[in-house]
């Protein structure tokens, strides 16, 4: 069972995993803002479609990073379906 995708990051900071054991396979995006400044940070997650590997969909990820909090969060989960 070949992965009918690819999903790729361009940030250190910005981590993507795929589970193909679920249908339709789930995409996991996470951060680790250890050690980046406090302000904004743009990150890139590119998911390239092996069927047609000039198909792609790009997702933009912003990630605040304030001095004086320890916690952060996201605006929610992003779902994308694909066939």
């Amino acid at each position: 069972n070949s992965q009918a995708f690819s999903v790729n990051v361009n940030q250190p900071w910005l981590f993507a995993s795929v589970n193909t054991a679920t249908n339709p396979a789930i995409v996991t995006v996470s951060v680790n803002p250890y050690g980046l400044q406090a302000g904004t940070h743009s990150g890139l997650v590119t998911i390239t479609f092996a069927t047609n590997p000039v198909s792609y969909q790009l997702v933009n990820v912003t990630l605040t990073v304030d001095e004086g909090a320890q916690l952060w969060t996201t605006a929610g989960p992003v779902k994308f379906n694909y066939k």
